[in-house]
């Protein structure tokens, strides 16, 4: 464990390496290719530049006692790194680890972090020892989660030693890394742990400067590769899909489907070929013009005592040039007979609410031998009674029902020595019951709701104002008793529901407990924990685990605690949130309802780092990937205010894309995150509200069976067809930031333009528009709903409620972010420095030290007499203002309590003309007055108090 840590720790230090500080490179085409043999001496190396100037981890300038350099070349198919540490101990060099992927960080290495795509959100990760012993994985969610049975096929290395320097020789095929951009840019870092003359742990230093900050994989050097054709490498591929284990021919197959995206801009002809670790390979011919993408089925030899596997997967261009390569994680589940309910639908149980004239399902034979025999399927009472019985093939079948008593009943299915026994259960009325129909929409009391929340909610009277009907709270595990009735009192008031931890306590949900079975005790703990709040009219129902993988979690643990609340409070749905192919498959069977955390990671003067479309395709994989309900959480918050530098929040359009691919994907049920970190940003808020005051117009659109999705003839576009009361309703995403045409299939007719007023279209059969940048435009014929809303109103309100944040004549409003701020005095925090004066009294800055600073420079001089600061329990008769003259600081004014200052008394929570902007209400403001003068830098200082969460200038 504490080389794990050691580990974690050192990722979480290398990944922050700031880019900014660190001149962006090219990688040149090579003319020779070097030799790995560790030397160097090869002439592919003689002109290269060398990058250096290594500074110790934590610090921007302070160089290490001993230095490092690298070199980088390609060759097209290969890039090369060939890296020379200056070592005058070279008798310590510390070189105990051999084995691959072995805790390397604990000798003597140089690591390698390759972004491929500068998506900041998957990368890979190398270290190799001054023995040459590697460790290499695939990282994803922006280095979260960790992939150590990933290995780069071909990857080659060499080290040498000398008198007082080590070199090592590295050479990693580009196809390994998943480049899917044509123009060569990537972002990467290089660093080194020495250990080798030091006293006590490690000495680390990189060559682009780290600050310590979390995971944070945008902050990589910027590289680029030139004169090499990258476009040969950019395939996309997607899934695997609708998984599934069987026999035939005596061998255990591997069937499933993946989607192959042609985005080289060439025709493409090649193979493909498919193989389980080191088992058979089958291969298929590909041809595939650009842009097209094609559905490839594969059906690859599987070991079924080997449970978790690697499917490989190559794309082999003409040449013999490898042009894609992936390592998937999947999970050989081999039965060779599945019995599946399809009315009921959910939980094998009839609520009373429902009107089951039949019980049906599907039989499927996964053992070709027993492919041919008859199948006998018999329901009876749990006392043996027989109730109805049947007999026939495999496939569907229909078992007719009399009006069923409240109980337990069983479904017994035999195929030859096959056996399979299902529990079915008719449940009687219950006040907050929970169920989900066929097309997994969900009812509560018998009635059609469809979950839009948010996590972290604690402004609950805010929220409900917005329309938003659920919440998940983190912080709920300490509430208990009393407690926690109250807190469900105060939902059930409102007219709001909550999903909560079935934990009593937040260490039964820890990653080191996810790792271990769950034993008795903690069983017991979450069936008290149930049993408390079951009946709460205000539940919903019960989270289990936000992303599992990151631990990873036990999937057996997972399934018991499902288990356990499924059978304590069989009224209530379980929830599990996880983002990764392997994670959907893995953890399959530990919920009834999965929700996808998908974030494209939107980009300060740019994009999104990852593909938006992402969000529908990652939904897609997960609907695939079982039985389950499917909710999304999209990304509703700025992950730099999480400590990824260079994030930004999402605009108004990128939410409203989000909001409509998340429809399009299936998803039955939004849970955005996160509310807490919206203050700054209100536009969120109002935008969102809207869009759900929009979709309730269309009812029909939380129904994913109601669904016909639609060719549009570009990829970058989605589209989904709904016909609903005599009317058709057409919903086009353009998931692309810039103006994309289409065309498409529509039935004849007039069709209006939801929420765009006056845009009309007719199609004879063929509709063809052209959507500007990330643009939702829903087709109706329904003219009135069409006209009942409207889209530039809501953005004018996202507009208005922008701009409500700058209190007017705050000169230190910092919106722009053209005023730079200074604290001395304060714990560190990853909340960037803006929210001190946006307007928005966000989180707040925790005081620490006996003498706290706050200083504000400002673009250009400014002519100002008062000043406010805004926190929680700030001492009366502390602190100065102090303004910059001739160099010097010169005190203006001390602070006072300001009794007219409704926010010094906790009375004001929102700008009066505009109460939507919610505030949240702290008990201290503090002012200063002096005489106007004209200062480019003030400084605060001296006061006390236990943080500080706003300051205001003012003329």
């Amino acid at each position: 464990m504490v080389s794990f840590l050691k580990h974690f720790c050192f990722g979480l230090l290398l990944l922050t390496a700031a880019a900014g500080s660190a001149v962006a490179g090219t990688i040149p085409l090579a003319s020779d290719v070097p030799e790995i043999d560790g030397k160097g001496d090869d002439a592919a190396w003689k002109n290269l530049p060398w990058f250096s100037d290594f500074v110790l981890l934590g610090e921007n300038t302070r160089k290490p006692t001993a230095q490092t350099r690298f070199k980088t070349v390609h060759d097209g198919n290969t890039i090369y790194f060939f890296i020379e540490a200056d070592e005058p101990q070279m008798k310590e060099l510390r070189m105990e680890r051999t084995e691959r992927d072995s805790d390397i960080w604990n000798d003597d290495c140089v690591e390698i972090v390759i972004d491929p795509n500068c998506s900041q959100d998957r990368f890979y990760h190398f270290a190799v020892s001054a023995a040459a012993a590697v460790f290499d994985e695939e990282r994803l969610q922006g280095g979260l989660v960790a992939s150590a049975r990933w290995n780069c096929r071909g990857m080659k290395c060499a080290s040498t030693r000398s008198e007082n320097k080590w070199t090592v020789e590295i050479a990693i095929p580009l196809v390994s890394l998943g480049m899917e951009r044509t123009d060569g840019k990537i972002a990467l870092n290089i660093a080194r742990e020495r250990y080798a003359g030091i006293a006590r742990g490690a000495e680390i230093s990189s060559f682009s400067p780290a600050k310590s900050k979390l995971l944070a994989p945008d902050d990589f050097a910027p590289f680029t590769l030139t004169g090499g054709n990258m476009k040969k490498f950019a395939w996309k591929l997607t899934g695997p899909y609708a998984l599934r284990t069987v026999k035939r021919n005596g061998k255990v197959l591997l069937d499933g489907k993946i989607h192959l995206i042609n985005n080289s801009g060439e025709m493409g002809r090649g193979f493909i070929t498919f193989r389980i670790n080191n088992g058979p390979v089958q291969r298929k011919t590909v041809i595939m013009d650009s842009g097209v993408s094609n559905e490839i089925i594969l059906a690859v030899e599987a070991d079924p005592t080997q449970k978790s596997a690697l499917l490989d997967v190559q794309l082999t261009g003409m040449d013999r040039s490898i042009l894609l390569q992936r390592q998937i994680p999947v999970n050989i589940d081999y039965s060779p007979m599945t019995v599946k309910l399809l009315d009921p639908p959910y939980r094998n149980t009839i609520f009373s609410d429902m009107k089951v004239k039949a019980l049906t399902g599907l039989v499927q034979i996964h053992d070709e031998t027993a492919g041919n025999k008859e199948v006998i399927l018999t329901f009876s009472r749990k006392n043996g009674k027989v109730i109805s019985s049947t007999r026939g093939a495999a496939g569907k079948f229909s078992l007719p029902l009399p009006e069923l008593e409240d109980g337990e009943y069983n479904l017994h299915v035999q195929c030859g020595r096959y056996i399979r026994e299902i529990p079915v259960f008719k449940r009687p009325a219950k006040k907050g019951m929970v169920r989900f129909d066929a097309d997994k929409v969900m009812y509560v009391d018998g009635k059609p709701f469809f979950p839009y929340g948010w996590f972290g909610c604690r402004d609950l009277e805010r929220a409900a104002g917005y329309g938003f009907n659920v919440v998940i709270e983190y912080a709920i595990t300490a509430y208990k008793g009393d407690a926690l009735v109250k807190y469900f009192d105060r939902l059930h008031a409102l007219g709001m529901k909550g999903l909560i931890y079935c934990y009593p306590d937040s260490g039964m949900n820890s990653r080191a407990a996810q790792r271990l079975p769950l034993s008795q005790e903690e069983a017991e703990k979450i069936r008290q924990r149930v049993r408390s709040i079951k009946d709460h009219p205000a539940l919903l129902g019960w989270y289990l685990c936000d992303e599992p993988d990151l631990s990873p979690a036990l999937p057996e643990r997972l399934k018991e605690i499902h288990d356990i609340c499924a059978t304590e409070d069989p009224y209530h749905p379980t929830v599990i949130l996880n983002n990764s192919g392997e994670g959907y498959r893995k953890y399959a069977a530990s919920g009834d309802i999965v929700m996808p955390d998908i974030y494209p990671n939107f980009m300060q003067n740019g994009n999104s780092g990852v593909p938006m479309i992402t969000i529908y395709d990652s939904l897609q994989s997960c609907a695939a990937s079982g039985n389950r309900i499917l909710w999304c959480t999209p990304q509703g918050f700025n992950y730099g205010d999480c400590g990824h530098a260079g994030q930004r929040v999402p605009s108004p359009a990128e939410l409203r894309n989000m909001h409509y691919q998340t429809f399009l994907g299936g998803a039955t049920g939004f849970i955005w995150y996160i509310y807490e970190y919206n203050y700054p940003y209100p536009e969120v808020f109002t935008t969102l509200s809207d869009l759900l005051t929009e979709s309730s117009k269309l009812p029909f659109a939380f129904a994913p069976g109601k669904r016909q999705m639609v060719k549009t003839g570009n990829p970058g576009v989605i589209a989904g067809r709904y016909d609903h009361d005599g009317k058709r309703w057409l919903i086009v995403v353009n998931t692309l930031y810039k103006e994309t045409g289409f065309t498409l299939e529509l039935p004849p007719g007039k069709y209006y333009a939801a929420g765009e007023a006056g845009k009309n279209f007719t199609s004879n059969g063929h509709l063809s528009d052209t959507l500007a940048p990330l643009a939702v435009r829903i087709y109706t014929t329904d003219r009135q709903t069409a006209e009942s809303f409207s889209l530039q109103e809501s953005l004018n309100k996202s507009q208005k409620a922008r701009e409500y944040l700058r209190k007017k004549g705050n000169l230190a409003f910092g919106g722009d972010r053209k005023v730079d701020i200074e604290l001395g005095g304060f714990a560190k925090s990853v909340l960037p420095l803006h929210h001190l004066n946006d307007g928005a009294y966000y989180d707040g800055f925790a005081v620490t030290g006996k003498n706290p600073q706050i200083t504000l420079t400002f673009p250009n001089e400014i002519n100002a007499s008062q000043l406010r600061l805004y926190g929680i329990d700030l001492n009366d008769g502390y602190g100065k203002v102090e303004i910059l003259k001739d160099g010097k600081f010169v005190e203006a004014a001390r602070l006072f309590r300001d009794q007219e200052n409704p926010a010094a008394t906790g009375k004001m929570s929102t700008f009066s003309d505009m109460p939507e902007i919610g505030y949240r209400r702290h008990r201290d403001a503090l002012s200063a007055k002096w005489e106007s003068c004209s200062f480019r830098t003030l400084r605060i200082s001296g006061f006390r108090g236990r943080k500080i969460v706003e300051v205001e200038v003012y003329r």
